[in-house]
């Protein structure tokens, strides 16, 4: 089970500044180490999860993603706390947010009530915003709130307010087709059950008292009793009783407020209704009664209402992010086209069948293809004119979403109209590849070949498949075939030397290698199989020199990295090899392979907590690394911990 991080602690690239425990969730605040300027975001978020004992629920982890969406929907918008993204680390779900910081002044409208520090005037002003927050929301398909209180409302150090929590609104059913712009989806109170932490739908005192009714049904107006709460509470320093004002409250608020103050002490009976059909019809005409109230006081008028802002490329993609993390594919591939129309100023239909590669993180890339899209391009491909490319694309489509039949299946026909074309047997060997089958895709290859002898491509892919099928000696064949047609292409010599450094022949793979490196000083697999090469044969120096160029050329390259390490650690080199492993973990937190390095490091220096604490990180992400489990082991039966 995960746990609670400490501040000054690290998730992947992120260090943990801070955080705060709710009942079922906890909020970090991160700062990203290596932060790019280019993201619709800043270094400094905030990320909310689910604290570890609830992560492993389906209901908890059901509502905390059902926020995500809800929240993600919402956009841009001033006065309201943003959500950048949804990212996954170890598959439990995190929302980075908007981080409001607190200087001067508090950053919640909790901490403004407890320091006593809300004029009249502040507190119209709040209120007009709060309203226009819940405007806003409506317009984006999320009708109401349901938890709507001090807590909930940030307040930015040039005094704007942002509402946060949207954990109890989800949207209904599936999203209609077509649908372009997220938020269109309509939404709905989330079911009356308890939530998690054991509340009902909101907090008391600022629960609208329907939301505790058995089948009750909240709508808008609970959030306009939830807002009359927070009114008369920012006005006057206390909650108001049930029912009407008191009339020794009536007189306190008009002391602070205008002369003429009726319409704002009718608003807010209204919204303090036990009934929700006797509250304000609107949250627009809330508003209007807090902006009036607001111009007669302050003498000028309130300023106007902020406008949602523009979704730039970085922040579609973002979405699309998001949208891949929470499982909704449909919308997320609606959101990767209207980026492809703004990216690639291109024409709808010519992006309708864009692919997507997502980086699932520990799942690595996956290929995402909308189910309707392949359908629609294999009828366009099967009556196509230019038949063979459409149908390539169709077969790469079936192999990637794992429609292997229909791949074969079409590759035969493609075969049966085009019997001197290699490439449909070149592509149902990719297919069989996938399934596991070397030997038939072998075989593919070879017809392939025989119509096609001069194909560099075939030859690689000949070479990769009888070295996964253990046939070493076909695979050098295969390789030196690769050489002899692109002699002057490095990815040749880097097979090659690949092929010989797994049949044992260590120095004739530093040649091709070498090679390798000779026409393209920029490939980074060339120097990093140089020094392993190099490394095999016992020459330290030789494999230092080249894994360092490697990490020069790839300075993100975490394998080099590690075994730049590794080859420190051999020498002694205790700084260089620390400062090593740490850049690789930094680059690929879920590496396993550092952290077992990194232990081995601490061990040797008499760290033995932390030698432990890397040993168990190398085994949360690789259960099966065998090494860092016996080196685990052997340091818990030496005493030493």
């Amino acid at each position: 089970m995960a746990k609670l991080l400490e501040p000054g602690e690290r998730l992947e690239r992120w260090l943990v500044l801070g955080r705060f425990l709710g009942s079922w969730g906890v909020v970090y605040k991160l700062q990203e180490m290596d932060h790019d300027e280019d993201l619709p975001r800043p270094a400094v978020v905030i990320a909310k999860t689910l604290r570890p004992e609830w992560a492993g629920d389906p209901r908890h982890l059901e509502q905390f993603e059902r926020e995500c969406y809800a929240w993600l929907s919402l956009g841009r918008y001033k006065h309201i706390v943003r959500l950048y993204t949804v990212d996954r680390f170890q598959s439990t779900p995190y929302a980075l947010g908007e981080y409001v910081p607190a200087e001067l002044l508090p950053n919640s409208l909790r901490g403004w009530m407890d320091a006593q520090i809300i004029e009249a005037e502040t507190a119209l002003r709040f209120g007009v915003q709060l309203c226009r927050a819940l405007v806003y929301a409506h317009s984006r398909g999320v009708p109401v709130h349901q938890d709507l209180k001090p807590e909930n409302v940030m307040v930015t150090p040039s005094g704007v307010v942002k509402v946060t929590d949207w954990g109890l609104s989800r949207p209904v059913g599936q999203p209609a087709s077509g649908i372009d712009v997220v938020g269109d989806t309509p939404f709905r109170p989330a079911d009356l059950e308890t939530a998690p932490g054991g509340a009902r739908l909101g907090t008391p005192p600022y629960a609208a008292p329907e939301l505790y009714q058995p089948d009750a049904v909240p709508s808008p107006q609970a959030d306009l009793f939830s807002l009359g709460v927070i009114l008369v509470e920012m006005l006057s320093g206390q909650q108001p009783p049930a029912g009407p004002l008191a009339p020794q409250l009536d007189q306190s608020l008009a002391a602070l407020l205008p002369v003429n103050g009726a319409d704002l002490f009718e608003a807010l009976n209204a919204c303090l209704e036990p009934r929700a059909g006797q509250r304000p019809a609107s949250t627009e005409a809330l508003e209007a009664v807090l902006s009036a109230a607001f111009a007669e006081l302050a003498g000028v008028p309130i300023e106007r209402a902020p406008r949602r802002e523009p979704d730039s490329p970085a922040d579609l993609g973002q979405r699309a992010y998001a949208l891949f993390m929470l499982g909704r594919i449909d919308e997320a591939m609606s959101v990767q086209r209207q980026l492809g129309q703004v990216a690639f100023e291109t024409e709808e239909s010519s992006v309708d069948k864009l692919a997507v590669l997502m980086d699932y993180k520990e799942h690595g890339w996956k290929a995402i293809y909308p189910t309707g899209a392949v359908q629609e391009m294999e009828a366009e491909a099967l009556q196509s004119p230019e038949y063979p490319e459409s149908l390539d694309h169709v077969i790469l489509m079936h192999a990637e979403t794992g429609n292997h039949a229909r791949a074969l299946q079409l590759c035969q026909e493609w075969t049966a109209r085009q019997p001197d074309n290699s490439l449909p047997h070149q592509r149902a060997a990719y297919v069989l590849r996938k399934q596991g089958g070397l030997s038939a895709a072998l075989g593919h290859l070879d017809q392939a070949l025989a119509l096609n002898p001069a194909d560099l491509d075939l030859w690689l892919e000949r070479a990769e498949v009888c070295e996964a099928a253990g046939d070493l000696r076909q695979a050098v064949r295969s390789a030196r075939e690769a050489v002899a047609a692109a002699p002057s292409q490095a990815k040749t010599h880097v097979l090659l030397g690949h092929c010989l450094f797994q049949s044992g022949e260590l120095e004739a793979a530093v040649e091709a290698f070498s090679q390798a490196v000779s026409l393209d000083p920029k490939d980074e697999t060339a120097w990093y199989n140089l020094g392993t090469a190099y490394h095999r044969l016992g020459h330290a120096a030789s494999a230092v020199e080249s894994f360092q160029k490697a990490v020069d050329v790839a300075p993100r390259f975490a394998r080099a990295l590690n075994s730049l390490a590794s080859m420190y650690m051999e020498i002694g080199a205790v700084q260089e090899a620390m400062s090593a492993l740490e850049r690789a973990i930094e680059s690929e937190p879920h590496y396993a392979r550092p952290w077992f390095n990194k232990g081995k490091l601490y061990e040797g220096l008499g760290k033995y907590d932390l030698a432990r604490q890397a040993f168990e990180t190398a085994l949360d992400i690789e259960p099966g690394y065998d090494l860092a489990r016996q080196a685990l082991n052997e340091l818990k039966k030496s005493q030493r911990l």
